[in-house]
């Protein structure tokens, strides 16, 4: 016969035991997020030294600063859009203007960024927005006048 106390202790170790399992799976929980924030630390790493960490269902890919054309913000989405392909990403234009270098690179409309040095041509497209074309593309993209007129200056274009 079991006295009150056994049947006492036995609960207690059974939830002891429940607690433990509790505990185990916190602690791989922990582990868990603690390796894939180092991993997200170094693919950062690897994003700010080479280009912009892409991710889709495919997997990763890093796409170079050197072959954007231009970054679009278009119905809620970013797209980086190169001569080849265009890539969904879900950081905002903000946080890639911080990325970018603004040597290369030039916060053009609200809704872009585009590279400087790959605009070929500059057309008129409304009373305060022109068209950007690139360089061995047919894509394009929107600069305000007011930003035309910064790139002409940086160009020597101005009158």
């Amino acid at each position: 016969m079991l006295s009150l106390e056994t049947l006492g202790g036995s609960k207690v170790k059974a939830s002891t035991k429940a607690v433990t399992s509790s505990e185990a799976m916190t602690r791989t929980k922990v582990l868990n997020e603690i390796d894939k924030s180092e991993k997200e630390s170094d693919l950062d790493q690897v994003t700010e030294a080479d280009g912009i960490l892409v991710k889709n269902r495919d997997g990763m890919r890093v796409v170079k600063m050197v072959d954007i054309l231009f970054v679009e913000r278009n119905n809620r989405q970013t797209v980086i859009v190169t001569r080849d392909d265009s890539y969904t990403i879900s950081k905002s234009l903000q946080e890639l203007e911080a990325l970018l270098p603004k040597s290369e690179f030039i916060r053009s409309h609200k809704s872009y960024i585009v590279r400087m040095d790959a605009i070929t041509s500059l057309s008129v497209y409304g009373r305060w927005t022109y068209v950007v074309k690139f360089k061995n593309t047919d894509k394009d993209a929107l600069i305000t006048k007011e930003k035309a007129k910064t790139f002409e200056a940086s160009f020597g274009l101005m009158k």
